[in-house]
């Protein structure tokens, strides 16, 4: 996980490089210092606003106290792809084996099978109740990879109302999250899913004492820069205002 602000060295001055910044530990590599530093003694320099790309189907609204965000459905690109593929291969792999343990030929054959009726029914009762966690397993990532490819996303920052609203619509139902926007305290590029050994990247919104709130893994590069620079100009507005704001 790596954030998408730059920052600047307070000691050297230099510019310290996004991709050697680890939120998580609160470290960073500084080149002019040839040493890792502490993220408190960096500057943040927030990522500058940019052009929307002209080739982009996301929708975005943007008024002084409110920003809307709607991405179009994600189809077979980014996570929902992934598990997609996922699912399809453990899925095969699962109900393979349990079809095959259905049909299995009982362990002990013949005549003398008889007194040994129970073991064979122990038996495959066993193998059944085993594959059970494997079999729900499945049925989730399926699920999961409907729900990614068919649903779409909205994200609604709320200045006047103090809150961001995060929602992944299908066309019969809508999940929502509300959290308070004083919780945010960075917008990034967050680690979504690795792929074949490399690591996806979405939008990421860095919430204190939570999970952040990850989205657009499948978008590309130019649509996570211009997504991130307007989500922080609005982040930075709200903190703003808040610091204008007469104690009560």
């Amino acid at each position: 996980m790596w954030a998408a602000m730059e920052y600047l060295c307070t000691v050297c001055q230099q510019r310290v490089s996004a991709e050697t910044v680890d939120v998580g530990a609160g470290l960073a590599y500084c080149s002019g210092c040839d040493a890792r530093v502490a993220l408190q003694t960096l500057s943040a320099v927030p990522p500058g606003r940019v052009a929307a790309p002209s080739n982009t189907r996301i929708r975005l609204e943007r008024t002084p106290q409110r920003l809307e965000i709607t991405l179009p459905r994600g189809g077979l690109r980014g996570v929902g792809c992934f598990f997609l593929f996922f699912s399809t291969f453990w899925n095969g792999v699962i109900w393979t084996v349990l079809l095959a343990s259905l049909e299995a030929t009982p362990i002990i054959e013949g005549p003398e099978s008889a007194p040994f009726a129970d073991f064979n029914a122990s038996f495959d009762t066993f193998t059944l109740i085993m594959l059970i966690p494997f079999v729900l397993i499945g049925l989730i990532t399926a699920s999961c990879a409907v729900f990614l490819i068919l649903s779409d996303c909205r994200l609604v920052m709320d200045l006047h109302a103090h809150e961001i609203v995060f929602e992944r619509r299908l066309p019969m139902f809508t999940f929502s999250w509300k959290y308070s926007l004083a919780r945010v305290t960075d917008v990034m590029l967050e680690h979504t899913y690795t792929e074949n050994g490399h690591k996806k990247y979405g939008v990421g919104i860095q919430l204190h004492d939570s999970k952040p709130i990850a989205f657009g893994s499948s978008l590309s590069d130019e649509e996570k820069q211009w997504l991130i620079g307007e989500i922080t100009d609005a982040w930075l507005q709200y903190r703003a205002s808040k610091d204008r704001a007469p104690a009560v």
